[in-house]
């Protein structure tokens, strides 16, 4: 309790100031001239920086690993049971 109400502290606002606005757009038009160019690396940073890394939520020894592996598995047979019923169903 910094102000004595449990409230946040005074001063505590952003740490970081944002960039210009040209250069902003500046940094945007080369980056999209690399994309159109093809650049890869330009792309990985625009699909890092877009997306967040999906992370395992499941530990690999845990139960619900081992319940989602048997779903997988599960769904796998299905899907090749209803795929031998459909080439069945065709050839008569």
């Amino acid at each position: 309790m910094a102000n004595g109400w449990g409230g946040k502290r005074e001063g505590a606002g952003r740490k970081r100031t944002p960039l210009p606005k040209e250069l902003t757009e500046k940094a945007l038009k080369k980056l999209e001239e690399l994309l159109d160019a093809g650049e890869v690396q330009a792309v990985r940073m625009v699909i890092d920086r877009t997306f967040a890394p999906l992370k395992a939520q499941t530990p690999p020894d845990s139960l619900d690993a081992e319940y989602l592996q048997a779903k997988i598995k599960q769904v796998a047979e299905l899907e090749e049971r209803i795929a031998a019923l459909e080439e069945n169903q065709n050839e008569d």
